[in-house]
């Protein structure tokens, strides 16, 4: 009987035993489950972290193919920009700076109308790309457009006011449409906010001599020339005005001061040949007025990645502008390299 009685009791679960085989099992599944979902994450995040870095690294390119371009725009290097360009926008076509380069270069060709649609690519795909602003008005004033122009250069000017190349090719195009005043005041806004700029000054010059105010004139072209260039121009605008006796007499002054000064000596001849054979030669200007180039923007910051953690990945800080549109511009700041950490 003690021996039946041992067997039943070995048929007989201890419920103690039982609920703790349940919680060790469960432990044991859990722990197994936990496992398997932090390899599962951490294959995920891996994944996502390849994916951030995989796309990072394309940013970088084209980032840096943008900044080589604007310096190559920069310094007239169009040729070699242009399949450098052609590649960014088969990547990325919806790029505008990429489009704005292209603008520029084909605006230096002289294709108008290819020069145009690029552009206005540009400001479709960036509405303030105020330096995308600044080339089309150029481009659409030589074209003879000079009122669209007007509206293009304005544009560009109230989204970089701070920018004196917008306001000085503002005036250029106000003086060729005969808004003199306009002009004036658009060159003397300029001027304060670069002083340094001497095409402004010469401009402005024209402006008042237009207007018949010699002596404000003068002094704008002595800020932007040396004094025989300033007479030389004065002799220009005084030819213009109908006044050739002056004229020849600024020119004479110039040359005392610069006698190899070959503006002021050829306008000097002709005043003489048009005096006695009746002969009139457009007298040409020491410095002629001309429109300022803005500084081309550089390519955007390549971002810096903060590795397969999935946090948002920074921007690198801006270095010094490249100096090309700022507006256009730009107007933005050239990327530094990426610095790259481990997963």
């Amino acid at each position: 009987m003690h021996g039946m009685r041992l067997r039943m009791l070995r048929r007989v679960p201890d419920p103690d035993l039982h609920r703790g085989a349940l919680l060790r099992g469960a432990l044991l599944l859990g722990a197994l489950l936990l496992a398997s979902g932090c390899a599962a994450a951490s294959r995920s995040s891996e994944t996502a972290g390849e994916e951030q870095v995989r796309e990072l690294t394309e940013n970088d390119a084209v980032a840096l193919r943008l900044q080589l371009v604007a310096e190559l725009v920069r310094t007239g290097s169009h040729d070699n920009a242009m399949p450098i360009l052609r590649r960014v926008l088969a990547e990325k076509p919806q790029q505008p700076l990429a489009h704005l380069y292209l603008g520029m270069i084909l605006a230096g060709r002289g294709q108008v109308p290819q020069a145009e649609q690029e552009l206005k690519a540009a400001l479709k795909l960036q509405p303030d790309l105020a330096p995308a602003m600044d080339e089309l008005a150029r481009v659409v004033g030589r074209a003879g457009r000079l009122e669209e122009a007007i509206a293009w250069h304005e544009q560009a000017v109230a989204a970089r006011p701070e920018q004196a190349s917008y306001h000085n090719n503002l005036a250029y195009t106000l003086f060729l449409a005969g808004r003199v005043d306009q002009a004036i005041t658009a060159y003397q806004r300029a001027v304060v906010l670069d002083p340094t700029v001497r095409v402004t000054y010469n401009n402005l010059g024209f402006a008042y001599g237009k207007l018949g105010r010699l002596e404000e004139a003068r002094t704008a072209f002595e800020q932007g020339g040396s004094p025989a260039q300033a007479l030389a121009n004065i002799g220009v605008v005084l030819e213009r005005l109908g006044r050739p006796g002056e004229a020849k007499k600024a020119y004479e002054q110039a040359l005392e001061l610069s006698p190899e000064l070959a503006v002021a000596r050829d306008n000097l001849l002709a005043l003489q040949l048009a005096g006695s054979h009746a002969v009139t030669v457009e007298p040409a200007a020491a410095l002629p007025p001309a429109p300022v180039s803005a500084p081309a923007p550089a390519g955007p910051p390549a971002p810096t990645p903060s590795g397969p953690s999935g946090a948002q990945p920074g921007v690198a800080p801006a270095g010094a502008p490249a100096t090309v549109p700022q507006d256009a511009a730009p107007p933005a700041g050239a990327g530094q390299g990426t610095q790259r950490k481990k997963p």
